[in-house]
């Protein structure tokens, strides 16, 4: 009980010293700690009194909007308070978005999307989308340009129309081949990107004209798209977690291991150091290194940055939670970059040793920081062993790799030679096949070697329980071997003695060469 309330209270400095000499006392061990983490204390507030699940959130000139069934309401994040509700006729509105300056706001429900003047509730226009009216769902994705000045959409009839806000006009459309799921808006309103599919375009606004395409070789719709304050790099959510690419023509794109699931939303920070992801939780990833500053527990649905930067607005179910964004120098007090899987102590305490993914960090336990961060598993590292500080183990997919922790250089890597077939098996459970071997995962798994030992246990034993000795088994078995390999006559090579069939096939095969 002693050790989780330590854990609870090392955070406190007074408390840091009596904290660090327990851990360190060796009657002590194992130390424990309390997994479940307490109320995170950098929510500022929450936003509560919904009556539906909250579908979307935006921000925009000191005004919060979120929606929800039949419902967008608009919300001062100063104190949390109700401002505005404007109804929506009992509509699910899917997509919102509040003007730069806060002066209006958009919600695209099935059909239309309709805007509001925030500072009376009166609505201003409405912008018709016109599809198939046979779809449920017309508005797929909306995107408002950095300045307010014009308005991207997408219907689920594959066309993007661009639109002017002040008077509502219809400027041009572009078709698409496949349903546009996402839209972002370069910030300079030169051009928009547009995730159709496993694909990103981007198309200059002006002209409708395509720019270029972002590689299609990561599969998977996109969830997601936000573009960087810089307009030279923007973000897509991919299945495997998102991905940071250049707008430039032959930029190569940079991986984030991100948790958040296939069904993320993501925006980017004014200054554009860091991202946030929601879905499965909120996660705020620092763009330069790709390490995880910080994560918000519970599942989210839609998430928005305030203009300065100050906090995020995460629409969980029923509630909206502000949260202050975590340091960029956080990384490095906060813990590895994801779910901890794998932990080692060095037997000196001098080094902590933990795996997150494919990869394992080395931390000085005295002041928390990283000392190095170790890579090159393709697969999540499940064990660790930590040695004397100077060398450590991490094991990986059927691999094990030693490696020194000062420079992270491999002294050896261990391969586990029945993996694969370890692997085979458990494909074949997968997709239901019934497999003719026993011993699954083993050296023996074929018909050849089956047939062999059961020859050998056979004609060895001779109904005999077990050999008596080591010495008796070891004769008997090289004895077995002598006459099986020279000797032994088989009908399937013409009662041939293996030696003899061996000299004549070889000897065949030198009249062929001559």
């Amino acid at each position: 009980m002693r050790n989780v309330l330590h854990s609870r209270l090392e955070d406190l400095p007074h408390w840091q010293g009596q904290v660090a000499a327990r851990r360190r006392d060796p009657g002590l061990r194992p130390y424990l700690a309390n997994r479940h983490r307490l109320p995170d204390d950098r929510v500022l507030r929450s936003l509560t009194g919904f009556a539906r699940p909250v579908t979307a959130v935006a921000t925009g000139g000191g005004v919060l909007a979120t929606a929800e069934l039949g419902a967008v309401r608009l919300w001062n994040p100063d104190d949390g308070g109700c401002v505005l509700v404007l109804p929506v006729d009992g509509t699910v509105v899917g997509r919102v978005a509040v003007a730069p300056d806060g002066a209006w706001v958009l919600a695209a429900d099935a059909r239309r999307i309709r805007m509001w003047a925030t500072a009376t509730g009166a609505e201003l226009r409405t912008f018709s989308v016109e599809a198939d009216t046979r779809l449920s769902d017309t508005v797929a994705a909306l995107a408002v340009s950095p300045d307010g000045s014009l308005l991207v959409t997408a219907s689920v009839d594959h066309i993007v129309t661009v639109w002017e806000t002040a008077s509502g006009h219809r400027l041009r459309e572009v078709p698409h081949a496949y349903p546009v799921e996402a839209l972002a808006t370069a910030p300079d309103n030169s051009w928009f990107a547009t995730c159709s599919g496993d694909t990103t375009r981007l198309f200059e606004t002006a002209t409708g004209r395509g720019l270029r395409t972002l590689s299609t070789a990561y599969t998977g719709a996109h969830g997601s798209v936000a573009v960087g304050p810089s307009g030279t790099w923007l973000v897509t959510q991919h299945t495997d977690g998102p991905r940071i690419w250049g707008t430039g023509p032959g930029a190569a794109p940079q991986a984030i291991r991100s948790t958040t699931g296939m069904d993320a939303r993501l925006a980017v920070a004014p200054d554009g150091r860091w991202i946030v992801t929601g879905g499965r939780r909120t996660e705020v990833w620092d763009v330069e290194s790709r390490t995880l500053l910080g994560a918000l527990d519970g599942r989210t649905t839609s998430v928005a940055v305030a203009p300065d930067g100050a906090w995020i607005a995460v629409a969980g179910e029923h509630t909206v939670r502000l949260w202050e964004p975590p340091r960029a120098d956080a990384a490095g007090a906060g813990g590895a970059t994801g779910e901890i899987t794998a932990l080692a102590i060095a037997g000196d305490d001098s080094r902590l040793v933990t795996a997150a993914g494919p990869d394992a960090t080395v931390w000085d336990p005295a002041s928390g920081t990283p000392v190095r961060v170790r890579t090159g598993h393709t697969a999540p590292v499940t064990s660790l062993v930590a040695h004397d500080g100077a060398w450590a183990a991490s094991g990986a997919s059927g691999s094990l790799r030693v490696w020194d922790t000062g420079s992270g250089a491999d002294l050896r890597t261990l391969v586990d030679p029945c993996a694969d077939t370890r692997a085979a098996a458990g494909l074949c459970d997968q997709v239901k096949v019934t497999r003719s071997m026993g011993a699954v995962g083993t050296s023996a798994d074929n018909a050849a070697c089956e047939s062999f030992h059961a020859s050998l246990t056979r004609e060895t034993l001779k109904g005999a329980r077990d050999y008596g000795d080591p010495v008796t088994c070891r004769t008997k078995v090289f004895a077995w071997l002598i006459r099986c390999n020279a000797r032994r006559r088989d009908s399937a090579n013409g009662r041939l003695s293996p030696d003899e069939y061996e000299r004549r096939h070889h000897a065949a095969e030198l009249m062929l060469a001559a």
